[in-house]
């Protein structure tokens, strides 16, 4: 999934590790963490 914003992942002694190009760590931001928490919060509102 990661890919899919430009992230390159690879492994290092067992560690993920992954690099990211600026505009796709930005797109990643908003299109899945943000909107993601906002669910969570939207959530809340609605169950109290």
């Amino acid at each position: 999934m990661l890919e899919r914003y430009g992230a390159e992942l690879t492994t290092r002694d067992g560690e993920w590790i992954s690099k990211w190009k600026l505009p796709g760590l930005k797109n990643f931001y908003v299109e899945y963490l943000f909107f993601h928490e906002i669910g969570h919060h939207v959530d809340r509102y609605l169950r109290h």
